[in-house]
């Protein structure tokens, strides 16, 4: 189910991207700008995909222990 989130999310987007005036800037085209959204999504499942299959121990991965501590940091609110 989160991966279908992911991608609806990801599809919302891409469409603001390339339709919302605010990602158009002077000397760079749209397209380009598509291009690196493009490439920040595939970085994000690269991210996921080494933290999830490669690092699988959550007390040794650093990303777990920051959004692990930072939940109990919430929590102490």
């Amino acid at each position: 189910m989160g991966l279908f989130y992911a991608l609806i999310l990801s599809f919302i987007l891409w469409v603001v991207v390339r339709n919302h005036s605010f990602f158009r800037l002077d000397g760079i085209r749209n397209e380009a700008m598509r291009k690196v959204f493009l490439l920040k999504l595939f970085a994000a499942f690269c991210f996921y995909a080494v933290y999830t299959y490669y690092y699988t121990d959550r007390s040794t991965s650093d990303i777990y222990k920051y959004f692990d501590d930072a939940t109990i940091m919430y929590n102490a609110l």
